[in-house]
């Protein structure tokens, strides 16, 4: 009986296979260089992002059906989570979003293939971060691989092949050369014919032509040295080695000896700061001013006791003794952690909302749950902390993303301040995402000064220009709310125009 294709493949390396089967690897890289070029040459973020993750996931799926890689379980979850980031990018026009939501895609999407390509029984924690590393390794030693791979497909002994691609070329050439003769000929014919030619001529730039290469030869690149490497990288076997753990007995006296610190701590913390109790408190200093300070500190060390307590649990033998203090240190981690909350709130309260202090609101609430989460580790060994953690950071990160945090920080704001400072207005002329910035058509600017008004319809009318001429790849949607509340602005205070006072630069 004669072996399938697939059977054939599997007695060889997939390595092999790839150069062996060039021109559908090549292709799909070809393919994806032309997709990924398309989508983002000299484009804003916007629906380009939905439709790069689809063409990934799309072309990912082709590649690993051609070598014989079923599709696991639960590997839908990843391709969801970037679905849903590419949407985020798609309604924000927030640049720290945009390049969180890339690297969360990319992150996802390498998870994704690691679990395809590595064994099943091999799921630690320490297996997913090696496979970063090794999959970053393998890119690097395979560099020259795309070409190398190119140039034994092209010079090949097989005679059809170079017929054909020799004909292919001599009729490209032949072409070019009778285009160039009779081209004039046909311009000086037809006046219609050399107007609509002389135009298109005007959208041929060189330099455009040499970047859209480099475009296209960098997505082809990248594409095929990845699921290059991912084959190399399929090719490592067995378990994670057994390590020898230390001896449980460092490991006690040393969290005994910052335990008792900690306790102390947090007695503090509770009788002075939750129950503002004020006698005791350093002479000349209120509540209000040691409520609010400290908070960076706490957030350091409530990081600092994560790392402790997940490298104490690993690489020291289990003792009861020990997995009670580790439950202490994490127990008051919370404290610390709820410490650095209330701190925050209180700091809200007196100088309002930025996105920086939303952000660190976020931060320790998902230090809190993969705190959870490491603690369940120390009694329950079989816990997966990492996918649970990488569960975790990616659920909050895109209700966070979601939530558009800058829009959320200037409505609180001017909700708190209902005539605004002039201060705060520059505070929102000046943020770098126009999230929120719909929120500044909305004042009244009566009671401001000329230069305030003319910095503002400055703002806006840079808004407007800038975004005149979009493609339908960067159709976003706070940035078409943005433009759309700008023109409106713009045409109600037509008459700010004419104002000559200096304005900043923007």
């Amino acid at each position: 009986m004669r072996k399938t294709e697939i059977e054939e493949m599997m007695e060889q390396t997939r390595t092999e296979y790839m150069k062996e089967k060039f021109a559908f690897f090549g292709g799909m890289s070809l393919l994806y260089g032309l997709l990924y070029t398309l989508f983002f040459y000299q484009s804003k973020m916007g629906i380009n992002n939905i439709l790069w993750v689809l063409s990934i996931i799309v072309i990912g799926s082709f590649l690993l059906k051609k070598t014989g890689i079923p599709k696991k379980k639960r590997t839908n979850i990843y391709l969801a989570g970037m679905i849903l980031l590419g949407i985020s990018s798609a309604l924000t026009t927030s640049m720290f979003f945009y390049v969180c939501n890339t690297i969360g895609i990319l992150c996802l999407y390498i998870l994704f293939m690691i679990h395809q390509f590595y064994d099943k029984k091999v799921g630690g924690s320490l297996t997913y971060v090696k496979g970063f590393f090794v999959i970053a390794g393998n890119m690097f030693l395979s560099t020259f691989k795309p070409y190398s791979h190119t140039i034994a497909y092209f010079s090949g002994n097989t005679t059809a092949r170079k017929k054909k691609w020799t004909a292919g070329l001599i009729g490209v050439l032949l072409g070019i050369g009778i285009l160039a003769v009779i081209l004039p000929f046909l311009l000086n014919s037809d006046a219609v014919f050399s107007q609509m030619v002389g135009r298109l001529l005007k959208y041929v730039n060189i330099w455009d032509g040499i970047q859209i290469v480099f475009s296209v030869l960098f997505g082809f690149h990248i594409c095929y040295t990845f699921f290059f490497s991912l084959c190399k990288n399929s090719e490592i076997r067995g378990k994670e080695a057994h390590r020898k753990k230390g001896n449980p007995v460092i490991g006690i006296t040393s969290l005994t000896v910052i335990g008792i610190i900690y306790l102390l701590y947090v007695a503090i913390q509770i009788t002075y700061l939750f129950l503002g109790i004020e006698k005791g408190l350093p002479q000349g200093m209120t509540y209000a001013q040691y409520a609010r300070g400290g908070f960076w500190e706490l957030l350091f060390v409530s990081t600092v006791n994560l790392f402790l307590v997940i490298i104490w649990s690993r690489f020291f033998e289990k003792h009861k003794v020990l997995s009670v203090l580790l439950a202490l240190i994490s127990g008051c981690t919370f404290v610390m952690i709820l410490s650095a909350g209330y701190r925050m709130l209180l700091y809200i309260q007196v100088y309002h909302l930025t996105f920086l202090r939303l952000f660190v609101m976020w931060f320790l609430v998902v230090l809190a749950l993969i705190m959870g989460g490491v603690t369940i580790k120390i009694f329950r060994e079989k816990f997966p902390v990492f996918l649970y953690t990488t569960a975790v950071v990616s659920v909050c990160y895109l209700l966070f993303s979601f939530s558009r945090p800058d829009e959320i920080a200037a409505k609180y704001l001017v909700a708190q301040e209902k005539q605004l400072k002039e201060e705060d207005v520059y505070y929102l002329l000046r943020r770098p995402s126009l999230d929120g910035a719909e929120v500044l058509t909305q004042l009244d600017y009566e009671r401001y000064s000329d230069r305030v008004k003319m910095d503002v319809f400055r703002y806006f009318s840079n808004i407007s220009e800038k975004n005149k001429e979009m493609d339908i790849r960067s159709t976003n949607y706070m940035r078409n709310r943005t433009v759309k509340a700008a023109n409106a602005f713009l045409e109600e205070h037509r008459d700010w125009k004419n104002l000559t006072e200096p304005y900043l630069d923007f």
